[in-house]
């Protein structure tokens, strides 16, 4: 792992989700390919850089 930078967290991702409806294509016509389709992830912060102040450690995300 690499070190985290001044104002990064690390998370221990806990859960991840993408929308379905575009893995499977079922919106071709709608979104054009090489898109990023969206994700969404949960999880806790397990690092914080020196300039980070909003979360701590222990934070559920």
């Amino acid at each position: 792992m690499g070190v985290v930078g001044p104002r990064q967290v690390r998370v221990r991702v806990q859960a991840t989700a993408s929308i379905r409806e575009i893995r499977r294509g079922d919106c071709v016509d709608q979104v054009p390919l090489l898109a990023n389709i969206g994700h969404e992830v949960s999880g806790v912060v397990v690092e914080k850089g020196a300039d980070v102040s909003e979360f701590d450690a222990g934070h559920e995300i």
